[in-house]
C-alpha cells in the first residue's frame, strides 16, 4: 500500500499573511517541492524557487509582502500531486 499526499499534508500560515507566509509540509520522501502563486482566474503570478524536502515535517517561507491585496492560490506540485491552497493576502503594505 502507497501513500499518497492529500490537502491534510500542508498547511499554510498564517492566513491571511501580510509579509511572509510558511508552508507546513509532511513528505513522504525526500523530493523536490514546487509552489506557484496563482489569482483566481488560475494566471499564474509567481513560481517560487523549487524547495527540496526532507522525508517527514518540513516548513518553508516565501515572502508575499509585494502582492497586491486579496485571494490567490498556492499550487504545490510534488512528483505526480498537485494540492491547492487558499491564500488570502491583506495589508499587505503595498498601495493598491
Amino acid at each position: 500500500v502507497s501513500e499518497t499526499r492529500d490537502e491534510e499534508s500542508f498547511a499554510v500560515f498564517p492566513n491571511p499573511a501580510t509579509q511572509l507566509v510558511t508552508l507546513y509540509c509532511n513528505a513522504i520522501e525526500n523530493t523536490n517541492m514546487y509552489v506557484e502563486m496563482l489569482d483566481l482566474t488560475g494566471r499564474s503570478i509567481n513560481k517560487f524557487e523549487p524547495v527540496y524536502l526532507k522525508s517527514g515535517f518540513n516548513e518553508s517561507n516565501f515572502n508575499v509582502e509585494f502582492y497586491a491585496n486579496g485571494v490567490y492560490l498556492l499550487r504545490i506540485i510534488i512528483d505526480d500531486d498537485v494540492i491547492e491552497k487558499k491564500l488570502i493576502i491583506q495589508d499587505s503594505g503595498k498601495n493598491n
